[in-house]
């Protein structure tokens, strides 16, 4: 009977305190947290070149770096560990887990302005400009983005022949992309970008 007395009080005290912390949980914001503050700067995996500067993923932060004296001028912070910039006339084009798709507008290094987004629901490995086109390697497919204004990116195509899938840097020749994955390379026709045909398929050794 004594044991039994015992777990009935702890269960009471375990209920008891979820219910306070349910109240204090309560009285923040939907996931519990407050941000008081954060280091966006870390792990730097991808830089490219603008004029006299470069455009450098540093963490969560693109970072405009002056080369001559290689100091920072401009940052823009982003969500989430930046994977990919490519950068097209004054444009950067920045991917990332969290959101995908960031269009910056960097004529003035020294203060890069968000211009727009588009939401890719998988990790984006690779990317690729040709013309008014922006070529994304992610786990699971490869997509050809219509860039020509960059206010408005549209999804134009998405290639997926096997749901498991890693797509990688792709090089574009005239009407032909050359397209790396995790199963061996693959040649697509974009004459019309909005329907890529497979021409072939090189399978990998490990395929």
């Amino acid at each position: 009977m004594k044991k039994i007395n015992h777990f009935v009080k702890t269960g009471l005290i375990i209920l008891c305190l979820v219910f306070s912390a349910s109240q204090i949980l309560a009285e923040y914001d939907s996931d519990g947290v407050d941000l008081l503050g954060r280091y966006p700067y870390g792990f730097c995996r991808t830089i490219t070149p603008y004029g006299d500067h470069a455009v450098i993923g540093n963490g969560s932060a693109v970072q405009m770096i002056e080369l001559d004296e290689m100091e920072p001028v401009g940052v823009f912070i982003t969500e989430s560990v930046i994977t990919n910039i490519c950068v097209s006339e004054n444009y950067a084009f920045v991917t990332n887990p969290s959101d995908g798709l960031i269009i910056l507008d960097i004529s003035d290094p020294t203060s890069p302005i968000f211009v727009s987004s588009l939401a890719v629901d998988n990790y984006i490995s690779a990317c690729t400009i040709m013309g008014d086109y922006l070529f994304l390697g992610t786990y699971g497919s490869f997509r050809i983005i219509n860039i020509s204004d960059p206010t408005n990116p549209q999804l134009v195509s998405t290639f997926i022949p096997d749901d498991d899938l890693s797509f990688g840097l792709a090089h574009v020749m005239d009407s032909l992309v050359y397209v790396p994955s995790s199963s061996g390379l693959y040649i697509l026709d974009i004459t019309n970008p909005e329907s890529p045909i497979q021409l072939s398929h090189l399978p990998s050794e490990f395929d």
